[in-house]
């Protein structure tokens, strides 16, 4: 799915589904029986994510729309990606 940094690539798990809700998204992890919304900032990586776009692509993404650095970018994505593991949305395996 995604690699946020050149030893990790993050996937979405079999257990993990989603449907949009007006300016959200419902993120449901069967497995846990738990549920998450997305907006703002973490709803544009979820969707950027879904659609394919790379760590790159990604970076840049999130440096346009909240005007920062891709540095900046790359620590949001990162905390982002390692938030929605740590919840048993998203698996992480050695790149």
């Amino acid at each position: 799915m995604a690699n946020a940094s050149s030893d990790v690539m993050y996937y979405c798990l079999d257990h993990v589904y989603w449907v949009k809700d007006k300016d959200q998204e419902v993120v449901v992890v069967e497995k846990q029986q738990s549920s998450f919304l997305f907006r703002g900032v973490e709803l544009a990586i979820w969707t950027w994510l879904i659609s394919g776009y790379q760590t790159d692509e990604l970076r840049k993404q999130i440096s346009v729309l909240l005007a920062i650095s891709e540095a900046e970018s790359q620590n949001i994505l990162l905390q982002t990606l390692e938030s929605w593991f740590s919840k048993g949305i998203l698996g992480k395996e050695a790149a």
